[in-house]
C-alpha cells in the first residue's frame, strides 16, 4: 500500500512538474512548428504543405492568446524560452527570405531582355 501511494505521489509530482504548464506546452509546440516550417521551406515543400504548417502555427498562437496569461506569467515564459524562440524565429525568417530571394532571381531570369526603343534625338539648329 505504501509503495502504491508513493508511486502515485511520484507520478503526480512528475506530471505536475515534468510536463510544465499548458502555456509551456503550447510554446514548445510553437517552437517545434517554426522549425518544422523552416525545414519544409528549405526542402522546397509545396505551397499547400507550407500553408498547412503556417495554419497550425496560427492555431497554436491563438491557443496561447486564449490562455490570457498575466503579465508576470508572460514575462516568465518569455524569459524561460527566449533563446529557443529567437533561434527558431531567426531560422524561419532566413528560410522565408532565401525562398523569396530565389523566387525573385528566377523571375528575373525568365523575364525577356528589354530593349530600349531607339528614339531619334532632334537636331539642334546650327546658328
Amino acid at each position: 500500500m505504501k509503495r502504491t501511494c508513493l508511486g502515485l505521489a511520484l507520478l503526480t509530482l512528475a506530471a505536475v512538474v515534468g510536463c510544465g504548464s499548458r502555456a509551456e506546452s503550447l510554446l514548445e509546440k510553437q517552437i517545434a512548428g517554426m522549425n518544422k516550417t523552416a525545414d519544409a521551406i528549405e526542402a522546397g515543400a509545396s505551397e499547400a504543405e507550407i500553408k498547412k504548417l503556417t495554419d497550425e502555427l496560427a492555431k497554436t498562437g491563438e491557443a496561447l492568446d486564449a490562455l490570457k496569461l498575466s503579465d508576470a506569467e508572460k514575462k516568465a515564459l518569455i524569459e524561460k524560452y527566449k533563446d529557443q524562440v529567437e533561434k527558431a524565429s531567426r531560422r524561419l525568417t532566413e528560410a522565408m527570405m532565401k525562398k523569396a530571394t530565389g523566387a525573385m532571381g528566377d523571375m528575373m531570369k525568365n523575364m525577356p531582355q528589354m530593349q530600349m526603343p531607339q528614339i531619334p534625338m532632334p537636331q539642334m539648329p546650327t546658328p
